[in-house]
């Protein structure tokens, strides 16, 4: 019914194709409800998507974690499944070029997408003199009962969280523009917000972020945000440091009555393309560069990575009991995929100054786990038993820190090949965590270290080895990675003070999946005559499945170091167990 009636007013307006992404007016990877468009009109609720309809074609670009899900999410609709052959590239875009006519009108929300993306979009189909149309909205109009944005008050974090108050973050920020030669900087990443002005929210799922927008000048700041969320005290702060507050929905006026003829710094890959315009036409000239507080927020001070680590602390606590109760619990019948993301949260809860999940648990039993980003949904969801593989990806929002921690365990009859690929596995996530490197180094050139193993096979695994992670903001994080795609920044150089994700995995497609991940730190390393270098510290706390592990696959050095980080996992997590969980963990961190 949505399909039609959107086809209806495509033709009242003469729109031949209209394109809607899973996105809201931030760019978000994790957004409220509110801007779940794509849900509403298809019905599939995977994290990626982008939907085009045509008079006579409606096409739903998806990756391989969702095909299973949207073949079944999409029965019935009208829409076609289209497979995207690599995530994050907007193959959709090729099929616009290819079968869009000369001079067809294309439609679309310009706040949904960001102004790099529809460059290219105009790029790949310059030959075909389309007229974009930028602010067409045809499906806020049909949703009656669309969800409101969450009412939960926004909050600050103290300096004993933060360990920089936002006066000087924003001083930081105000000598970067002077360097880069603008007087006025515009932000809309929520994430960035969010660290400059030390501020946190519940305005999405899974991270704990207010939706605002943010302007800063040499002498001023204005912040637009949703003012019903702002308690009274937190706005009296805001205005003690000088911060003008206006409503959310203001932005767009109050920018247009601004006129500042100036220099503005704006990154075309992190703003939308209706913001973009919005400003081009309200300053004087536009400087593209990466946003400063990607590079600032990347970067954790002393305070930061202290309450990291007790982020951690409380992650490993949680996760000892939740494996110890699937152990003891697992012949019953009746765990599933799903109920285990609830008992996580439970667990989790426990721990105190528990805000959200990171992220949707990634649970995958047997097949599933060869999905590498499978959600379990009612369709899909798997009965665990005592046989074969499970592969638990999960991670926490704690007002302390942001976890996200990958195991694969056997829950049962474990077979040659599973301890052989395990252990590859295994062996690259070892010779990552332990590799010395010279300060320069990107993590693109290391992270064939977690493949090195694999390849000798003739394995692989395709998605990237690792993120950077946020400071009780987003799970995925750059500008640094080890790989590519997602927020990673081409050759980003390794800075201590940097966290980042090590997660190599191995998929058999149709019978089980592997990862292991760990969140890391980068810190210095030796001095030698040939210069500084740098390593990382593991900081998540949990042991890795040693009954898995085919031992003489291991290098000496490697069992050294899963010994020695084994001992580090329990010396420091059994203060906070019962006797019970205290041998449990004691007999998964056995010397091997």
């Amino acid at each position: 019914m949505n399909l039609k009636i959107i086809r209806q007013k495509m033709k009242e307006q003469k729109i031949d194709a209209y394109f809607i992404p899973r996105s809201d007016p931030h760019q978000s990877e994790y957004m409220a409800n509110h801007w779940e468009l794509v849900d509403f009109v298809s019905g599939f609720n995977g994290s990626a998507a982008n939907l085009i309809i045509t008079q006579h074609f409606a096409g739903l670009w998806t990756d391989s974690r969702y095909f299973i899900q949207a073949v079944q999410q999409l029965k019935g609709t009208g829409i076609q499944l289209m497979k995207l052959q690599k995530s994050h590239t907007p193959e959709y875009f090729s099929w616009l070029a290819e079968h869009l006519n000369q001079r067809d009108n294309l439609a679309f929300d310009g706040r949904l997408i960001s102004q790099k993306k529809y460059e290219t979009l105009k790029e790949q189909l310059s030959g075909k003199s389309i007229n974009f149309h930028t602010n067409t909205d045809l499906v806020s109009g049909l949703w009656t009962n669309r969800p409101v944005m969450p009412s939960a008050s926004y909050f600050e974090l103290s300096a004993d969280q933060t360990g920089e108050s936002r006066k000087h973050k924003i001083a930081r920020l105000r000598t970067r523009m002077k360097g880069l030669d603008c007087s006025a900087h515009f932000i809309s990443n929520l994430d960035e917000i969010a660290w400059l002005l030390n501020i946190r929210g519940r305005d999405s799922e899974f991270t704990p972020l207010p939706t605002a927008y943010f302007l800063l000048t040499l002498d001023e700041i204005f912040l637009f945000t949703r003012q019903d969320n702002l308690p009274d005290q937190l706005k009296n702060t805001l205005k003690k440091d000088g911060i003008q507050l206006f409503n959310y929905m203001d932005c767009e006026k109050v920018l247009k009555s601004t006129n500042i003829n100036s220099r503005i710094l704006l990154d075309i890959n992190n703003i939308s393309a209706w913001a973009y315009e919005l400003l081009k036409e309200s300053f004087g000239e536009i400087k593209n560069t990466n946003n400063p507080c990607i590079d600032f927020k990347a970067i954790k001070n002393t305070v930061e990575i202290e309450n990291f680590e007790k982020a951690m602390y409380k992650d490993g606590i949680a996760l000892v009991k939740f494996y110890k109760w699937l152990e003891e619990n697992l012949s019953g019948g009746e765990i599933s995929e799903m109920s285990v993301a609830d008992k996580l949260v439970e667990l989790r809860t426990g721990q105190g100054n528990f805000i959200c999940p990171s992220f949707a648990s990634i649970a995958g039993y047997k097949a599933h786990g060869a999905l590498n980003h499978y959600k379990a949904v009612p369709e899909t969801n798997s009965k665990l038993a005592n046989d074969g593989l499970f592969l638990l990806d999960s991670g926490a929002q704690y007002l302390e820190g942001t976890t996200d921690i990958t195991r694969t365990v056997s829950l049962g009859n474990t077979t040659e090949q599973e301890r052989i690929d395990f252990t590859l596995v295994l062996k690259g996530f070892i010779q990552l965590s332990k590799v010395s490197f010279p300060k320069g180094t990107s993590g693109n050139q290391l992270e064939v270290l977690a493949k090195h193993s694999l390849w000798t096979y003739g394995f692989n695994f395709q998605h990237g080895t690792g993120h950077g992670v946020g400071h009780v903001l987003n799970v995925h994080e750059g500008p640094h990675a080890f790989g590519s795609g997602g927020t990673a920044r081409p050759n980003c150089p390794l800075v201590p003070g940097m966290m980042i994700t090590n997660e190599p995995g191995l998929y058999r497609e149709g019978k089980y999946g592997i990862r292991t991940e760990n969140l890391m730190l980068v810190v210095e390393g030796a001095k030698t005559e040939f210069g500084d270098f740098l390593k990382f510290e593991s900081l998540t706390l949990f042991p890795i499945e040693s009954n898995l592990i085919k031992i003489d696959l291991l290098e000496t050095s490697e069992i050294d170091w899963l010994n020695k980080y084994h001992k580090k996992v329990y010396t420091l997590l059994k203060a906070g167990l019962n006797e019970e969980e205290k041998k449990w963990l004691e007999n998964k961190t056995k010397i091997l």
